[in-house]
């Protein structure tokens, strides 16, 4: 019904399938305090709060290859039976200037037909529920930076109708410069003196990425009159 999972969402799937079916198929051997530990495992599994620990804790990278491990692990004990899923696919952070910035969000479905679906966090769903319009706009002083959207849907299913939940967190960022004495190193924070690990800066016509601690070395000083975008955002 919908093309491939982006890793995390995959490996969502695959820990949330691993807890419904596992548990079942290995009824006799978790019975065992051989085997205490493991059915540990897959209780802590079920915990929706554990699961997205795990998810918080990993890359995109590292998720596509813990799926494939888990999943080879589990052809060798059980069947693999991956449970129906919704997603909401879109950035987790994005970096604002002045003004309004539209944001669209989209809800990826496998192995359910929807009939139903309901957004909540804010913004507007289309006609057809799949995805959700946000209007975004930099966070007052004292106001929340980070957004929680929750898409329930409604369905069909093989095993018969069932009710989904897909979450998402969007984290509202604003983009400060510091500048060293020399003006060649440029440190990237936003509003609550986050670094901005990884973001893409424009300095002049260079183009750089910034290090874990959101710090980009420039070869020459930084001049007065040379224009520097975060992510695209006009700064300075």
């Amino acid at each position: 019904m919908s093309a491939a999972l982006p890793p995390k969402a995959q490996l969502a799937r695959i820990l949330d399938s691993l807890a419904q079916h596992l548990g079942p198929q290995l009824e006799t051997l978790l019975a065992h305090d051989r085997f205490a530990d493991g059915a540990a495992a897959l209780a802590r599994m079920a915990s929706p709060e554990h699961r997205d620990a795990v998810l918080s804790l990993v890359g995109e990278e590292e998720a596509a290859w813990l799926s494939e491990q888990l999943l080879a692990t589990w052809a060798e004990v059980g069947e693999i039976r991956l449970a129906p899923i919704a997603a909401i696919q879109g950035p987790t952070e994005v970096w604002l200037g002045p003004g309004t910035f539209t944001l669209s969000l989209t809800l990826q479905l496998v192995d359910i037909e929807a009939t139903e679906v309901s957004w909540s966090g804010g913004g507007s769903p289309s006609a057809d529920g799949l995805s959700l319009s946000l209007q975004l706009r930099r966070p007052s002083e004292g106001d929340p930076d980070e957004l929680g959207i929750l898409a329930r849907v409604t369905g069909r299913t093989r095993a018969g109708r069932a009710l989904l939940r897909a979450r998402h967190t969007l984290l509202v960022r604003v983009p400060r410069l510091v500048l060293d004495d020399s003006r060649t190193r440029l440190r990237v924070l936003d509003q609550a003196d986050r670094p901005g690990a990884g973001v893409s800066l424009s300095v002049g016509e260079e183009e750089h990425v910034a290090d874990a601690q959101g710090l980009v070395r420039l070869d020459r000083p930084l001049g007065d009159d040379v224009p520097v975008r975060v992510e695209g955002v006009r700064v300075r």
